[in-house]
């Protein structure tokens, strides 16, 4: 399908004060710029096999961190400059208290600016951080207001040193405070909430709604809780869902379509699709890192990484 033709399907804007839908179709946008066509055969498999998607991570040295490597519970680590093979960086079933068949099962990885690695443990609710030698594993958050969270599924870092977990069960965005100790609520009226992106001024916060198979966009200066989102993506008609996000530095949002193996590019300023990606394969979680898009799918897919520039 045309670039053209996935315009007219994907990018269906809603606002909250309009309350229609916007269908963006005015050709090419010169957000494009340097993002080029790539084909299936342009993607190389970096890990062939891990247990399950989960998400992907690097450090200031350029090793990558990616979960769920040889089972649940286990994250990898990988030099991806170097010919030898990946190791496990920790396997938190040796740290994690397990209760209630609630085993370790990370799905989102962000490394924050002292190298270390906070996740999602979606197996058993909590926001953990593992130090830069995996000898400590902190609980940031695993409740609020004496409520245990039902599960985690991604983490997003904003450059004010907030953490942000999504919550599918109980369709939230937390806010965690690490420093303070505190946790809040950006947003409690989502449907199962998924992957999470920060722009990269820290202004937006976007979340994937895969159930409602929709991306919505948050402004940060406004963090109370009930905050309503102030551009809604549908995806309704494409029969995809969206499950992982990541911003290249442009500010352009690349989506992960799940099974259908797509990645779109969007300029979130009118919602307008760039470009798309066809990674071979299952598109659950994303990073984009020197010009190379990396991409971490189901247990076949594995790791895979497409050259962008």
């Amino acid at each position: 399908m045309e670039n053209s033709s996935l315009a007219r399907l994907f990018a269906c804007v809603l606002t909250l004060t309009g309350g229609g839908c916007l269908t963006s179709d005015n050709g090419p946008s010169s957000k494009v710029g340097d993002l080029p066509g790539r084909s299936p055969s342009d993607v190389v498999s970096v890990i062939p096999e891990i247990v399950n998607s989960g998400g992907l991570a690097f450090d200031a040295k350029g090793i990558l961190y990616f979960a769920n490597y040889l089972h649940p519970g286990t994250i990898g680590r990988y030099a991806v400059d170097e010919s030898a093979p990946p190791t496990t960086f920790i396997d938190l079933n040796e740290w994690m208290t397990s209760y209630d068949d609630r085993l370790p099962r990370v799905h989102g990885l962000v490394m924050d600016a002292e190298g270390r690695l906070i996740g999602a443990d979606a197996g058993t609710g909590k926001v953990i951080r593992v130090s830069p030698d995996a000898s400590k594993v902190e609980v940031l958050a695993d409740s609020y207001e004496g409520m245990l969270f039902g599960s985690v599924h991604d983490v997003a870092l904003s450059p004010d040193g907030t953490v942000y977990a999504s919550s599918p069960d109980e369709g939230a965005i937390y806010s965690i405070r690490p420093e303070e100790g505190k946790v809040g609520i950006l947003n409690n009226e989502l449907v199962r909430a998924d992957g999470l992106a920060i722009s990269p001024d820290g202004g937006r916060l976007v979340v994937t709604e895969p159930d409602a198979a929709r991306v919505l966009v948050f402004s940060l200066k406004e963090k109370s809780s009930g905050n309503g989102p102030l551009v809604t993506i549908d995806f309704t008609d494409a029969g995809e869902v969206p499950r992982g996000i990541a911003f290249d530095e442009s500010g352009r949002l690349f989506v992960a379509m799940g099974e259908s193996g797509a990645v779109n590019v969007f300029d979130l300023a009118d919602a307008r699709l760039l470009q798309t990606y066809d990674m071979g394969g299952s598109a659950d979680r994303l990073f984009l890192r020197d010009g190379l898009l990396w991409v971490s799918g189901g247990q076949s897919d594995g790791v895979r990484k497409l050259r962008l520039k």
